[in-house]
């Protein structure tokens, strides 16, 4: 379990979706909460197509198309060693 990421940037536009998980990057800090390299991610709350990177500062993701709901977006991020 990844628990609750300590820095998140999540922001929606009417078109377009993109999040920033500071604690899911590669380089290792204190605050990393995972430093494990993603394998996949999968939109799992819409069929929106989407673009992701790992990144030594942070796993952004982002996403083209209508926002799928007006709460919440799921996100299923596998890692490499999973």
């Amino acid at each position: 379990m990844l628990g609750l990421p300590k820095r998140i940037v999540f922001y929606m536009k009417p078109y377009s979706i993109g999040l920033r998980i500071m604690s899911l990057q590669l380089k290792h800090y204190p605050s990393t909460i995972e430093n494990r390299a993603i394998k996949t991610v999968e939109f799992i709350s819409g069929n929106n197509s989407i673009n992701w990177a790992q990144t030594d500062g942070a796993l952004v993701i982002s996403a083209k198309g209508e926002k799928p709901c007006k709460v919440a977006c799921v996100f299923k991020i596998r890692f490499e060693t999973d």
